[in-house]
């Protein structure tokens, strides 16, 4: 351990993933001490009403953690969905906790309120360093021309530790469990992409699957998942462009077969909670006696909850008392979409670009393996800053504008477009330059996880 230490003060590229794990560590024990020492309950008391929880240190120490979104969740964790407004917190993610609140309930005798609190909580710090690991892993992957693919990876992996989400991190909220099945989806569509350069068809095929089943699963902990279909309707386009029907395109057939069946199981993260709701207030009832949403075209007990119980839609959000928050929300809208236009640009910091020469042997006619994958990688960064650009637009004009700030801790590329401007040290625009110094962005994003994490233990806004 003490080697450990050494090497993480003198050079943490020297061990990246222990300068990872060590680093998680000091910032989320820095967190829980900004929780734990916040004052009172706060003005809001519902963490202590008809919540049953043990009396004592801890228990007080737990309810912490039990703020805004995080009553809901607790609660339904113990005890099922009971009110239709319940329904727009993510089904899968009450399901787990229930599970684990219960396991804890039973073996360390803890009341169900503090039960449910403790899952959330080891849940949430489980599932941010893992996702932490696996950006490491991906930004590896995806900068694995790039000289300073390690600084690049270790970079992107800091950021996503002291993410402005802050303390929605740590508490039992669904942002760490969907950025963890998130990352893993993206990990294995980019591993598919790589076994198209290289050839490998079933690998491939099961790969894309993988990544449709995993991004599915995050649907049911967040709803906004649902964009992430946008990557299997574009590789439907691009695929399904170049097929002709001939005996020589059963590869791309089968490619098409896999995207379609991943897209489907990504879809199916937001059908099944939809489907359990409608059989529970719509189904079997008379006209007149069913909810307004269960006759509409597309009956989503969602959608229809989000707007009328958190007056969710287009422009709503658009007031002058709401003018600070968007304020608050600028800087993280900013990194969104300028990351997206920089993926989309003809050359990148990392220049991905016509390989001369492979190991002495001209490549001008030839397209060589390496070629094919630096294309993917590149394909890859394009196609995931997709989902990520349609949730900073609809943050924008539709959402609560300021949960744009956890909300963002899912999505990789903005947190790349930050690194490799910070590595390079030179972004091409003076714009870029001034937003972009690594000092400016750490004090942006650390003051701004510990204020809201002040705040958050207070059960003070914003949520």
């Amino acid at each position: 351990m003490s080697s450990a230490i050494k090497a993480f003060r003198s050079n943490p590229l020297q061990r990246p993933r222990t300068t990872i794990v060590l680093s998680f560590l000091l910032w989320k024990l820095f967190l829980l001490l900004i929780a734990i020492s916040s004052p009172g309950p706060g003005y809001d008391t519902s963490a202590y009403l008809k919540q049953p929880h043990n009396e004592g240190l801890l228990g007080n120490w737990l309810r912490k953690f039990v703020r805004w979104d995080a009553v809901y969740y607790t609660k339904i964790a113990q005890r099922g969905y009971m009110f239709e407004q319940e329904w727009a917190f993510g089904w899968g993610f009450t399901r787990l906790l229930g599970y684990i609140g219960r396991s804890l309930q039973s073996t360390y005798l803890l009341a169900s309120g503090d039960a449910m609190t403790l899952a959330g909580i080891v849940v949430a710090h489980i599932s941010h360093a893992l996702s932490i690991l696996v950006l490491y892993e991906m930004s590896r992957k995806v900068f694995q021309s790039n000289p300073r693919a390690t600084q690049i990876a270790l970079v992107s992996a800091s950021l996503h530790i002291i993410s402005p989400a802050g303390l929605f991190l740590s508490a039992p909220y669904a942002e760490s469990p969907y950025a963890l099945l998130q990352m893993c989806g993206y990990y294995c569509y980019l591993d598919a992409r790589l076994d198209t350069a290289s050839g490998l068809s079933l690998t491939r095929e099961l790969k894309v699957i993988t990544s449709g089943i995993l991004l599915g699963l995050a649907t049911t902990f967040r709803g906004n998942g649902l964009l992430n279909g946008i990557l299997f309707a574009y590789d439907t386009v691009e695929y399904g462009l170049q097929l002709n029907w001939t005996p020589g395109n059963l590869a791309i057939l089968w490619k098409l077969v896999s995207i379609i069946i991943a897209g489907l199981c990504t879809a199916l993260g937001t059908v099944v909670p939809q489907y359990l709701a409608y059989q529970e207030y719509c189904s079997g009832r008379k006209t007149g006696e069913d909810r307004p949403w269960c006759s509409r075209t597309i009956p989503s007990i969602y959608a229809f909850v989000q707007a009328e119980y958190w007056n969710v839609g287009f422009l709503r959000y658009w007031t002058i008392s709401n003018i600070p928050l968007f304020l608050l929300a600028t800087p993280m809208l900013f990194f969104l979409v300028r990351s997206c236009i920089w993926a989309w640009e003809e050359t990148t910091s990392y220049s991905e670009t016509k390989i001369e020469t492979i190991e002495g042997i001209e490549s001008n006619n030839v397209i060589h393996p390496v070629d094919s994958l630096c294309q993917q990688r590149q394909k890859v960064l394009r196609v995931l800053s997709l989902p990520q650009f349609a949730l900073a637009i609809m943050a924008l004009t539709g959402y609560h504008v300021q949960i744009i700030t956890r909300l963002s801790s899912a999505y990789p590329v903005w947190c790349w477009w930050l690194a490799t401007s910070i590595v390079s040290g030179s972004p091409e625009r003076r714009f870029d330059r001034n937003f972009t110094k690594p000092s400016i962005v750490s004090r942006w994003m650390i003051m701004y996880a510990v204020i809201q994490g002040g705040l958050f233990a207070s059960f003070l806004p914003p949520a």
